[in-house]
């Protein structure tokens, strides 16, 4: 979604002056459009994302720095300058974490963007998010624009949305009737929808594109189903799962189901099918888990 990223940061940066993107020696053959535009807010600061982490916090104040590269660079390289200078003081950030899930699996292990959001989520103001599409990322960048926060902003690499996942405040209610609701989080969500629809059409599939922050309409929503499965291309233990069970008020009365990831020798080699392959998040697996947890009473 890269592609569209910088497309939008351009439209706005037309008519919003406090926008500049700041990058960690990389995008290239995607910012140099935005660079030819606006060279003075477009700033490579080299490899030094502490550094730059840092200097997007001080910019804050008088700027809407968005710092740009890939997961592990944007989060594990810089979590404590995320931790200190960016959440602790309130600087509204925009993180953007490219490779989100296993995007970048020909990479290897490094290169995996299957626990940042959980490390991430985990510091105190930070606001995490995983768009499952274009539009979702165009509404996200929208609103840190209108009202900005601190935050960690994680991108897949699709570029194109031939038809978006229902928000829970778009579900036909003739579709709420089946007790089960499939819930997905990121990219991973339009594969589910696919699935679900040949398994069962009447099941509603909503997407949710925030990891840790939630609306009560869209916990109150959720509530009303005896039986939810989240499905994320992260790991279960840290991940979106986890925390939606943990907000849902009725998480002790409903039948509760995270697919993700689990815990295992992360091999070198093969790309994002690949390895989603190996944790049964390719469609042929997906399709297999959530027949058998629907069946499940």
């Amino acid at each position: 979604m890269r592609k569209s990223l910088i497309s939008e940061l351009r439209r706005l940066a037309a008519l919003d002056d406090r926008i500049v993107l700041l990058v960690g020696d990389l995008g290239f053959s995607v910012i140099e459009d935005f660079q030819k535009e606006r060279p003075d807010r477009v700033i490579n600061l080299g490899v030094s994302e502490q550094a730059a982490m840092s200097i997007a916090a001080g910019m804050s104040d008088k700027m809407l720095p968005v710092f740009y590269s890939i997961a592990n660079f944007s989060s594990f390289r810089c979590l404590e300058q995320i931790r200190n200078d960016v959440a602790h003081e309130r600087n509204p950030v925009l993180i953007v974490s490219l490779g989100a899930g296993f995007a970048y699996g020909t990479a290897g292990y490094s290169h995996f963007g299957i626990e940042d959001a959980g490390a991430v989520a985990a510091i105190s103001g930070m606001n995490v998010v995983t768009p499952s599409c274009i539009h979702e990322l165009r509404d996200v960048i929208l609103r840190h624009v209108a009202q900005p926060t601190p935050t960690y902003l994680r991108l897949g690499r699709e570029e194109l949305c031939e038809k978006c996942v229902p928000r829970y405040f778009s579900v036909n209610s003739e579709k709420v009737n089946s007790g089960c609701l499939v819930v997905g989080h990121g990219e991973i969500v339009r594969d589910v929808m696919e699935v679900c629809e040949e398994i069962n059409p009447e099941i509603p599939v909503i997407s949710c594109p925030s990891f840790n922050r939630f609306a009560s309409s869209e916990l109150e929503f959720i509530e009303g189903f005896s039986h939810v499965i989240t499905v994320e291309e992260h790991m279960s233990a840290s991940g979106f799962g986890t925390r939606l069970r943990s907000a849902i008020k009725s998480g002790l009365t409903q039948r509760f189901k995270s697919i993700g990831i689990w815990e295992d020798e992360f091999r070198v080699g093969g790309g994002r099918e690949y390895h989603l392959s190996r944790f049964d998040l390719d469609k042929k697996g997906l399709r297999a888990q959530l027949e058998m947890e629907m069946a499940a009473k």
